[in-house]
């Protein structure tokens, strides 16, 4: 009998955090997450690296990645996928972009497409030079449109220092060995 009752606690916990049952409970969005990195590189060249763009796609931080155009009738400005190893789901987005100032400023928000376990999120980029061949990025981060048992995970888990460490290593070209690094198709 104690482990039928662990086994069906298990079951209400987990349905209630991650299942249907609590999804819909207390939506809103995270708090923003925002930090500085200083990387090697002109803002143009960091531009590249970050920036969305179908035409650069092959200098894109993330190995793969593609813009391909949005459907009709939609109004994001361009689909991006982000391929990643068979174990783990592609992500596969409608992308916003809400302001591009190159080669120092963008913004641009995501929307998940059905298939995509991945959130609606905020992405800020801010590129200063600090000399000829380094520059400041900060990086800011925000989750759209949670549930409460969603934002509580995402509270507890290290996703914005991984990226952080992930584009820290890929901006400075050496060796991603974060857990986004590794969810990423070898080139």
């Amino acid at each position: 009998s104690y482990c039928i009752l662990l086994g069906a606690a298990f079951l209400v916990v987990e349905r209630s955090l991650y299942g249907p049952w609590l999804a819909n409970l207390w939506r809103r969005d995270m708090k923003k997450q925002s930090a500085t990195l200083t990387v090697p590189g002109t803002p143009e060249e960091i531009w590249h690296k970050l920036y969305p763009d179908a035409a650069h796609s092959e200098s894109f931080f993330w190995p793969g990645a593609s813009f391909p155009s949005a459907a009709d009738g939609s109004d994001a400005d361009m689909l991006m996928r982000l391929p990643r190893h068979h174990r783990v789901k592609d992500a596969f987005f409608e992308l916003h972009i809400k302001e591009a100032r190159a080669p120092d400023h963008f913004l641009y928000e995501l929307g998940a497409l059905p298939g995509c376990e991945d959130p609606r999120q905020r992405i800020e980029v801010k590129i200063t030079p600090l000399d000829e061949t380094q520059s400041r990025v900060t990086y800011t981060q925000q989750f759209l449109d949670l549930s409460f048992c969603k934002r509580l995970f995402f509270y507890l888990h290290n996703d914005f220092r991984d990226t952080l460490a992930s584009l820290r290593a890929r901006l400075s070209g050496r060796r991603d060995r974060s857990v986004q690094g590794s969810q990423m198709l070898k080139t």
